[in-house]
């Protein structure tokens, strides 16, 4: 190794500044710079493929170098088939309060009260994976509106502008109004995580009877899995809606399964 003693200084040749660099030791440096910038890469690379196994990608936005994560919708959706013996199925059990205009087509009746009604659907399924379209216009929501599961006791109506659907310990409701699942009148996960997103008019319900999951995502994102558990109850569960805007007109189609339906 060669040690500099110091540099020329060109417009003053005289003058020689000692700046006491080590050229072996600077490369030495180098090398093992290049080297924890490869074994940072490789670890990268090994969590991204970790996590896209799970379901989340995980990459920065290099415009602010903040962390973003984005979920990857379920497998089975992308394959899932619909079947005309499936999608007859529709609400047919619905509370004082709401009209069922056809089997995929609810509309609050007018009321000066202050109180929540639901809807039911005429099927519960206990076994595969199934995918349901939503269509709730924004206006029609007001401070509560809820969707999910529930059994087949699972009251449709009670006092006040609540939250219905995940009101008791045998349903879970995601409520688009307030962005929040909740279960036994409890609010759980925030969905979407981004608080200035607003719920699309058109979103999907996820039910993955055989994981016990509901999941929940619009066309172009899915917002992950909302609650887990739900199969526990070893009972059928039921597409449910509860709305309180007089007048609400919301739509519910079944979209195809990843199993048979049971």
């Amino acid at each position: 190794m060669v040690p500099v003693k110091g540099v020329l200084c060109h417009s003053h040749p005289s003058f020689w500044v000692d700046v006491g660099v080590d050229v072996g030791y600077a490369a030495l440096i180098t090398v093992c710079l290049l080297i924890m910038a490869c074994v940072l890469a490789i670890a990268a690379c090994y969590i991204c493929s970790a996590q896209r196994a799970s379901g989340r990608v995980v990459h920065f936005n290099t415009a602010n170098q903040v962390l973003v994560q984005t979920l990857s919708r379920p497998p089975w959706t992308l394959t899932a088939t619909s079947d005309p013996e499936l999608s007859i199925h529709g609400f047919a059990f619905a509370g004082e309060g709401i009209t069922i205009v056809d089997s995929n087509t609810l509309e609050r009746k007018r009321s000066r009260r202050p109180i929540t009604v639901g809807a039911k659907w005429s099927r519960g399924v206990s076994h595969g994976k199934h995918m349901y379209e939503v269509i709730w216009p924004e206006v029609h929501r007001g401070v509560t509106a809820s969707v999910g599961v529930g059994t087949a006791t699972t009251p449709l109506f009670i006092k006040g502008k609540v939250t219905l659907v995940g009101m008791t310990a045998a349903s879970w409701g995601f409520d688009i109004a307030k962005k929040t699942i909740f279960h036994n009148s409890a609010p759980g996960r925030r969905c979407p995580p981004n608080e200035e997103d607003i719920i699309p008019e058109r979103f999907f319900m996820y039910v993955d009877m055989d994981r016990g999951e509901l999941g929940f995502g619009s066309s172009n994102e899915y917002w992950g899995v909302m609650a887990e558990n739900i199969h526990n109850l070893n009972q059928p569960l039921y597409v449910m809606v509860g709305a309180n805007v007089s007048m609400a007109r919301l739509q519910v189609f079944y979209r195809g399964s990843g199993r048979p339906f049971h």
